[in-house]
């Protein structure tokens, strides 16, 4: 079995200066994941991550994506 591998950092959302939404690419058992999750600064500055957020396949992660959150989008450009 192999372990958890943080792949890429796909990119954040700095909420403050102490919290940030950390999107990383990972992979567990050759499988693709998406990892979207809340993270805080330590007394270091360095970004820990929390237990809140989504761990997803990167089919489940496309299906959000296409489903939910992009046609979300649309409704909000249509509204203007």
């Amino acid at each position: 079995m192999n372990a958890h591998q943080v792949l890429r950092e796909i990119g954040r959302i700095n909420i403050s200066q102490t919290t940030a939404i950390i999107v990383k690419e990972t992979q567990h058992d050759d499988q693709p994941f998406v990892d979207l999750r809340l993270y805080f600064a330590d007394d270091n500055g360095d970004f820990r991550p929390t237990k809140k957020g989504l761990h997803l396949s990167r089919i489940k992660f496309l299906e959000l994506l296409n489903d939910v959150l992009i046609p979300y989008v649309h409704q909000l450009i249509q509204k203007g």
